[in-house]
């Protein structure tokens, strides 16, 4: 993973920005950068690139899991288990909104919306 590692500094360096959902890479990079022996060496290194993404991605959600939840229950004044409840929630909704599309997230956020209104009026 060594080769990976230093494989997506270097495309880093040059402005390219790579995620993946469901396993498939998502490319951004200014005009002229993706030459095709380069786009040729991305899909020779996908699975070891996906591995390091996903390493990434998971890290990343259990530290800001555990930041959201220590400031909760310290400043916010819940208890551990309060605190992680709705941390958890929190992140729920932030994944949510970082995954969907704009057009999927307001669609999402509507129907939501019209369910809590749903309850709300359902238990008159």
């Amino acid at each position: 993973m060594k080769s990976e590692s230093s494989f997506l500094d270097d495309l880093l360096a040059r402005g390219v920005t790579i995620s993946a959902a469901e396993g498939e890479f998502k490319i951004k990079a200014p005009a002229g950068v993706m030459t095709p022996d380069l786009l040729e060496r991305v899909r020779a290194a996908k699975p070891g690139l996906l591995g390091i993404l996903a390493e990434t991605n998971l890290q990343g959600w259990h530290d800001y899991f555990e930041e959201r939840a220590a400031i909760s229950e310290y400043d916010g004044g819940l208890s551990k288990v309060q605190a992680e409840k709705h941390t958890f929630d929190q992140c729920v909704e932030e994944w949510i909104r970082l995954e969907l599309s704009a057009c999927e997230y307001d669609a999402l956020n509507r129907l939501w919306t019209i369910g809590i209104r749903y309850e709300i009026q359902g238990s008159d």
